[in-house]
């Protein structure tokens, strides 16, 4: 899992299969609708090949959807499930 907002980053060519995360178009793990909520954190959706799911972040700070998104990705392209709120504790 990398950050593809991060033109060095996202331009690697690796030995390995590697899952792009982040706002842009070329992220296989999308996150879109960002709304940050103060203290009670932020939402967002996150759209992989398979799925879409609207997302509750209980952090504050819209940089929290790059660590949900790293953290998520390997759940999310493996097990979808549609209409879920993922909430990390």
């Amino acid at each position: 899992m990398l950050n593809g907002d991060d033109e060095l980053l996202s331009g690697l060519t690796l030995p390995f299969e590697t899952v792009l995360c982040g706002r842009h178009e070329r992220c296989g793990v999308r996150v879109t609708n960002e709304a940050e909520h103060g203290i009670e954190g932020v939402t967002c959706t996150v759209t992989t090949k398979r799925e879409v799911y609207e997302v509750a972040i209980p952090s504050p700070g819209a940089y929290m959807i790059y660590r949900f998104s790293i953290w998520a990705s390997p759940t999310l392209v493996i097990t979808a499930t549609v209409g879920r709120t993922i909430s990390p504790r």
